[in-house]
């Protein structure tokens, strides 16, 4: 399994899509220990919207049959590409 490093360059609010109540996100997504991560499902949303810009911008292999093969569609069919949760190193 391949490891990747991110870098913060901004503040990042990454809640993971639960609702409380009448409708409020939970701003931070931690773990059973309290320790924040990023959800695998966020950092391949943003990859799958790079991907659309990078063919908007002209990239021929930026297809929407190339994209859909990478990330999968809403219809179900899922992509070749995945991603865990982005947690705190050494953790």
């Amino acid at each position: 399994m391949a490891h990747i490093r991110i870098q913060l360059m901004s503040d990042l609010c990454a809640g993971n899509g639960e609702s409380i109540g009448y409708g409020i996100d939970s701003d931070i997504c931690s773990d059973q220990y309290g320790f924040p991560f990023i959800p695998g499902r966020r950092i391949l949303g943003c990859l799958r919207d790079a991907a659309v810009q990078l063919g908007k911008y002209g990239l021929k292999e930026a297809t929407d049959a190339n994209i859909e093969g990478i990330f999968g569609n809403a219809n179900g069919m899922e992509g070749k590409l995945r991603i865990g949760n982005a947690s705190l190193p050494d953790i």
